[in-house]
Parts: C-alpha cells; structure tokens; sequence
C-alpha cells in the first residue's frame, strides 16, 4: 500500500471533469463491452443472453386456478356476511380461530410442495 503523492504518478482528472470531456474518459476510444454476468468459480465472466429462452415453469395450486377462473354469478361474495362480519369487528365482536387458520396454512402448505414435487419428475 501507497500512501503519499508521487511526483511521478499521473493526476486523476475528477469525475466530473471527465464526464463532461469524453475524450478523458478511460472508456473513450473503446468498443462497448458486451454485458457479463460473474460465475462463481472465479473465472473469466461468461456474456448474460439478452433474450434467455423462455424455459420458466409456473404451476398453480387449486386455489389460485379458482381465483383466476372467477365466479359466474355477479355478485361473487355474501353483501350480508362481509357487513356482519365489518359490524362484528367495529363492535369488538369478531374472533380468529387461529386453530382454523393454522389448519388451512398447513393444507395449502401441503398443496404447495405436493404440487412442486410434482412438478420436479
């Protein structure tokens, strides 16, 4: 490690100073490098394919197809259940069964991976 000036070093220009004249760039008179993307063994970095292939699989659990597919009728909720349950919950009324939660959590948990090992062979 250096610490000093050396006289016979070369003055760095200031950034801005070489942004403004291209011709002090250190990229000035360089053909442009093309994108690379580093590897992990350490060796020469290999160039990133702007257009990779389209090879990405996407598998939707029962419930997110549901979701998509929508409901045929025009009123896909009960008015009267979400105005309780909103009446419940100002009141102080409301209740989580977290037993109920846990339950569901743990099927679609289950509905995942089962999905994904699917999916896998």
């Amino acid at each position: 490690m250096e610490i000093g000036n050396n006289p016979n070093r070369p003055v760095q220009q200031p950034a801005q100073e070489r942004s403004a004249r291209p011709e002090l760039s250190p990229q000035a008179g360089r053909a442009a490098a093309p994108a690379v993307q580093p590897n992990q063994t350490g060796a020469r970095p290999e160039p990133v394919n702007a257009n990779p292939p389209a090879s990405a699989q996407v598998a939707l659990s029962s419930s997110a197809v549901q979701l998509l597919k929508g409901s045929d009728d025009q009123d896909s909720f009960d008015t009267a259940k979400v105005e309780r349950l909103s009446r419940d919950i100002e009141e102080g009324r409301f209740e989580v069964d977290a037993e109920a939660v846990a339950d569901r959590l743990i099927a679609n948990t289950r509905e995942l991976l089962s999905s994904r090992k699917s999916s896998e062979t």
